[in-house]
């Protein structure tokens, strides 16, 4: 008899949750991101996006035969302190990496690599398709 009753509970339970989560509002997706690059704004403007502490966002397409070819590497210019949100997006698969950070992540032709990294010190940073590199970001107090 109790265990009728346990499992009426559940089942009740069971409908209550269904149709709550028939009716929760279904949060959109944001996955969509942007195919330009964003350079950050002249450092004397203080409203620019190369301010300190700045969001930057970058999206690099990285071509068949990675960074070699007629295109050079592009290069990103930050400061300490700002938060970068780069896109790599590959026409074939391949392991993207920032190594000097220590990030990577597998991309292709449908998913991008991305990384969101706060970039607190100055340095050279190569930003890498299968070994290959596909761009640089060059973070320094200029």
């Amino acid at each position: 008899m109790a265990a009728r009753r346990l499992l009426a509970i559940l089942v009740v339970l069971l409908l209550i949750s269904t149709f709550a989560a028939a009716l929760a509002p279904v949060r959109e997706d944001d996955s969509t991101t942007s195919t330009t690059t964003t350079q950050p704004a002249d450092p004397t403007d203080p409203a620019g996006a190369g301010a300190r502490g700045g969001l930057v966002k970058v999206s690099i397409p990285a071509d068949e035969g990675g960074g070699s070819g007629a295109q050079e590497a592009p290069i990103v210019d930050l400061q300490p302190g700002d938060r970068l949100a780069l896109t790599v997006s590959p026409e074939s698969p391949g392991l993207v990496e920032l190594r000097d950070l220590g990030l990577s992540e597998y991309a292709d032709g449908i998913t991008p690599a991305r990384f969101d990294v706060l970039l607190r010190s100055a340095g050279r940073y190569p930003v890498t398709l299968d070994g290959e590199q596909i761009g640089t970001i060059k973070v320094s107090n200029e």
